[in-house]
This record gives structure tokens, C-alpha cells and sequence, in this order.
């Protein structure tokens, strides 16, 4: 852990869904220049103004049940939460494929705005929170909300950037399948073919021609969800272009409030230990006062409890990793409690 902090200790801190007697839903909308976004405010019903947190989505059309699980306690502990669509999705509008970190990041710095407004939210204690490619994001925005967003809570994400993750993710999935040497190889070309067109924009018919020949289709569902190149105009390839040379780590000195980060270690789409050792390191270059970070033991991409390795999410999510959510909320009401 890159810093040791107190945790406070909670005897009976619950984790289960909160009844609807104990809160109130208040369906909002905010702006991002001309981008609509619509969401859930959920809010306690205690006496206000509360602290609130700002749900940052992870990657794809996520809308605003995107991390429900790992977030839906947070009003049972007197905290607010903001949960909207992506823009394009759901009740926004707009398009995410066609959107750059920097926007996504702006997108979530409007809702804090949005909720430093109301006079049931207490302004100097929003935060937010971002898994997986959500803590790319939620980093960003607070690297970018000049210290209007107050702490960051981000799980499971590769400081590292977009690209190194899915090389990471199609690594840990050609060893789980024991693949033969040849297949490795041909599906490390493909990726090579892959990064050069989204960080060049050029040889994208290599790349289609490549991927349409027989001894390499029948590998592309590695590296392409779905097993089929998009065309060289669709949306997503848009998106990737954008994004594929941001680096996370790139930003992490201008980030200057309380933050923690975790991870888990039989998460098969982040190299925990690698992320949290890239991530910690540049912490500390840049001498962040207050980060914090954690590989949560027997927890998968979302924290829930996996004891063994395996290929995406744990297929039973009925529970998190014995400590993840408490440890998790502990530092949260810790940093509320600040003066």
C-alpha cells in the first residue's frame, strides 16, 4: 500500500441494497456546453446538506446503473449520489464514441457543478468515484476541476492507458486458452497492426486485409469484440483514434486532492500489482499529500469476491471480496469527516 492511513472501524456496516424508506430519487438534468445529461440524484432523507459523490461510468454505452453495485450503499452513510447516462446514452444527449477523455472528464465536472448549486449538497465535500476505464476519467476530472471535486475514490483501472489494458486483457485470455505459440503470434501481429493505425491514422488496409485472411480471422474475437474490424469511418474507431495515446499518468501531479485507488488481484482485465506499483511511483514523484492504494485480495475488475482466476467478471456477484466495500467506505466518511 503506497500509504498508510487510520481506517476507522464500523461494527455492523452494511452493504445491502437501501431501502427505499431511508432515501428520496430525484431525476435531474445538467449541461456540458450543448451536451444534455440526464440522471438519478439519490439523496438520504436526514436533514441536509449532505456530502455527495458523482459516479464516473467505466468504458462502452454505460448508463446510469453502470457500478450500482459498488456504489448504491453511499446514502445509507448520509452521502448523496449522482448517477446520469453517458452522453449518447440512455436520456443524454450526444455521443461518447465521438468524445475524448478530456470530454467525458468535463461531462462529470458539470455534474459536480450541478450539485455544488443545490443548497441540500454540501459544496466543499463532492467527490467522485470511477472504475475501470472510470478511473482514468475520474482522475482527469480531477486533475481538471481546479479543486472543486474534494476526494476520488477509482478502482481497477491501468494508469498506464487504454491500449496497454487491452493488451493485457488479450494476453491474460490467450493463456487462459492455452493457445499454441503460432496463434500468439499471429494475434500479437494483429495488435501490432492495430496500434499502429490508431496512433498513425495510416494502414488501416493492412490491417483489413489482414484480418480478412483465413489464418488470421479465426483469432481476431481476441482482439476485436465481436471478431470483426469496423469500418475505417465507424464511430468507434473514431473513439479509439482519440483516445488511443492519452496517458493517465500524464496528469497525476496535477491531481491534488485525497484520492485511493484499488484494485483486485484476480482482476483479469488489470494487472493489479503492476497498476498499483506505475501508479503509486508517480504519486509520489509528483509528492501527493493524500494517496492511497490497496490490491484487494480474492477480488475481480468489480471487487467482488473471486477466489480463483478466471477469464472477465466473477460470475457469481451476489458478493464483494471479504473488507473491499468497508475498507472502501471508511475512507470515504474518513475524508467527509475532515475539517
Amino acid at each position: 500500500m503506497c500509504r498508510i492511513i487510520c481506517i476507522l472501524s464500523f461494527i455492523g456496516l452494511g452493504f445491502s441494497t437501501v431501502s427505499s424508506q431511508q432515501i428520496k430519487e430525484e431525476q435531474v438534468v445538467f449541461f456540458h456546453g450543448n451536451v444534455r445529461l440526464a440522471g438519478t440524484l439519490v439523496l438520504p432523507k436526514s436533514p441536509g446538506p449532505h456530502p455527495a459523490i458523482v459516479v464516473v461510468h467505466g468504458s462502452g454505452a454505460s448508463d446510469r446503473s453502470n457500478w450500482e453495485d459498488q456504489t448504491r450503499h453511499f446514502p445509507q452513510h448520509g452521502i448523496a449520489l449522482l448517477k446520469f447516462d453517458k452522453r449518447g446514452v440512455g436520456d443524454s444527449s450526444g455521443d461518447w464514441r465521438l468524445a475524448t477523455m478530456a470530454n467525458l472528464a468535463d461531462d462529470v465536472i458539470s455534474g459536480v457543478k450541478f450539485l455544488q448549486r443545490r443548497t441540500d449538497i454540501r459544496s466543499n465535500k463532492i467527490g467522485v468515484w470511477g472504475g475501470s476505464q472510470g478511473w482514468t476519467v475520474a482522475s482527469l476530472a480531477a486533475a481538471r476541476s481546479k479543486g472543486s471535486i474534494a476526494f476520488a475514490v477509482v478502482i481497477s483501472g491501468d494508469p498506464k492507458g487504454l491500449w496497454e489494458q487491452e493488451k493485457y486483457r488479450i494476453r491474460v485470455a490467450l493463456a487462459q486458452d492455452k493457445v499454441a505459440k503460432e496463434t500468439s503470434t499471429r494475434v500479437e501481429h494483429l495488435m501490432n497492426l492495430m496500434q499502429t493505425y490508431f496512433a498513425t491514422g495510416k494502414n488501416y488496409g493492412a490491417l483489413k486485409e489482414c484480418a480478412q485472411s483465413p489464418q488470421y480471422k479465426k483469432h481476431l474475437h481476441y482482439v476485436v469484440r465481436g471478431g470483426v474490424i469496423p469500418p475505417e469511418n465507424h464511430p468507434l474507431v473514431t473513439y479509439w483514434k482519440l483516445n488511443f495515446s492519452y496517458k493517465p499518468l500524464s496528469i497525476i501531479p496535477q491531481i491534488h486532492c485525497p484520492i485511493l485507488s484499488l484494485w483486485g488481484d484476480k482482476d483479469s482485465l488489470v494487472n493489479a500489482h503492476d497498476a498499483e506499483e506505475v501508479a503509486g511511483k508517480a504519486f509520489r514523484e509528483s509528492n501527493h499529500a493524500n494517496y492511497t492504494s490497496k490490491v484487494i485480495s480474492n477480488a475481480d475488475h468489480g471487487l467482488y469476491y473471486r477466489k480463483q482466476s478466471g477469464i472477465g467478471w466473477a460470475k457469481d456477484r451476489s458478493k464483494f471480496a471479504p473488507g473491499a466495500m468497508e475498507y472502501m467506505t471508511s475512507w470515504v466518511l474518513n475524508e467527509i469527516n475532515k475539517e
